[in-house]
């Protein structure tokens, strides 16, 4: 089970789109699908030389940060990021970004990162688990 938000991110200019919106206590089921973007167009990583690896960097409102590796889809020039139950314990806002690290043509190392973008996190009624759930309604 999960949900993908496809999501076009600027690596020119600042995100300025319709905030992107998560459930606390998600847990193993949102990723972002990323299109990278420059002047309002897909930005063709494969010109850019060779993707090694990719991240989405997260910062918590308390500014604690971590990095988790997506996955680079080479077919459709899109990346899978994850955003883990990490993210998503508390409510409120998250601020990301896409951290992409390669060998440009040139033949140098590299390091590509996105525009940031902020991630509300809604509040749950509560942290349930599935033992949790009642069966019977006269419960």
């Amino acid at each position: 089970m999960e949900h993908i938000k496809p999501i076009e991110i600027p690596v020119d200019r600042a995100y300025r789109r319709i905030p992107i919106f998560a459930k606390q206590y998600d847990h193993n089921s949102r990723y972002f699908r990323a299109t990278l973007t420059e002047r309002g167009l897909p930005l063709n990583i494969n010109n850019l030389g060779v993707v090694q690896k990719v991240a989405i960097g997260i910062t918590l409102s308390n500014n604690q940060k971590k990095a988790y590796q997506g996955e680079y889809e080479s077919g459709s020039g899109t990346f899978l990021l994850p955003f883990p139950g990490w993210a998503l314990q508390n409510s409120g806002k998250v601020i990301c970004d896409v951290m992409i690290w390669g060998v440009n043509r040139n033949g140098n190392n590299g390091l590509l990162r996105s525009a940031s973008f902020e991630v509300y996190v809604q509040p749950a009624t509560d942290d349930f688990n599935i033992d949790d759930v009642i069966e019977d309604e006269n419960s």
